[in-house]
């Protein structure tokens, strides 16, 4: 079973997740590194503070229309969104430290997410990843590039006792036999062999016959 994801691993979902919403404030970043995606999204930027006032707009649009955002007083923008997520029972109207991306970078994250869960059309991309992408993404991630080493190129030989005598026998079997002699020479030999002994038969027959 997968472990629970890493910070840079929930951002690339967030990431994916404003891409699939088209939000226009992501279309041209074009991201790849997911330490950049996380800088992103819980780094203080007005970049971060016009996303997550996207965010808010898309939920509710009246948020767009709120004088607060017609004003572009960055503080009162930040009120406005902090008393908005208030409003959902997201979190406290006077939590404006995490409107302004100076919360913890795990808090931020579990905001967004649950902010996107609330936009239109907007599917979490980790409801579309499959648990094997999951773990391949854990799998092949820097920290476990050791293990991964060690599994494809173990030092010990993984294989049971009774497995290997089975192998060593297979490998046996499998070697060439020996040469055979070639039967038309071996049939030579014989004949040649034959005829020695019927020559020593003749000729002990022979001298039997002359004492005798």
């Amino acid at each position: 079973m997968a472990g629970p994801l890493t910070e840079e691993q929930v951002a690339r979902q967030l990431y994916d997740s404003l891409q699939a919403a088209a939000c226009p404030l992501v279309q041209g970043l074009y991201l790849k590194e997911d330490d950049s995606m996380l800088e992103l999204l819980c780094s203080p930027s007005e970049l971060r503070t016009d996303i997550l006032a996207w965010i808010c707009s898309r939920i509710d649009p009246n948020v767009a229309n709120s004088k607060a955002a017609r004003s572009h007083d960055p503080h009162a923008l930040t009120k406005e969104m902090a008393a908005f997520g208030h409003e959902l029972m997201l979190i406290q109207a006077d939590d404006l430290d995490l409107i302004r991306g100076k919360a913890s970078p795990r808090r931020q994250l579990r905001f967004l997410e649950q902010l996107l869960i609330l936009v239109p059309g907007c599917k979490n991309s980790a409801e579309r990843r499959t648990d094997g992408e999951l773990l391949l993404s854990q799998l092949f991630a820097k920290d476990n590039l050791a293990n991964l080493t060690q599994m494809l190129q173990p030092t010990l030989d993984p294989w049971p006792v009774h497995i290997k005598a089975l192998r060593k026998g297979t490998k046996a079997s499998c070697q060439p036999p020996a040469e055979i002699p070639d039967a038309a020479a071996l049939l030579q030999s014989t004949r040649t062999q034959l005829k020695e002994l019927q020559s020593q038969v003749c000729c002990g027959n022979i001298w039997n016959t002359f004492m005798g």
